[in-house]
């Protein structure tokens, strides 16, 4: 089923999140970092659904960072 899948994943998980996502809601992050072993999550203040779009420098800058710490 689906929480098989969120907890064998094989790599790790970045969760990102705009608290201020109409679409999928900060609440639905923080589900999926809940039932993610290991997952790490990163909300950006003020944005929205299109984060790449709204904040693509902060996002480029977290995904690197993610990139250099997982295993």
């Amino acid at each position: 089923g689906g929480s098989w899948a969120l907890t064998k994943n094989g790599g790790g998980t970045l969760v990102l999140s705009g608290t201020v996502d109409p679409l999928t809601p900060p609440k639905y992050a923080a589900f999926l970092h809940e039932r993610i072993p290991g997952a790490q999550l990163l909300s950006f203040e003020g944005a929205g659904h299109d984060l790449p779009l709204e904040r693509p420098a902060e996002v480029a800058a977290a995904l690197g960072r993610f990139a250099d710490t997982s295993p």
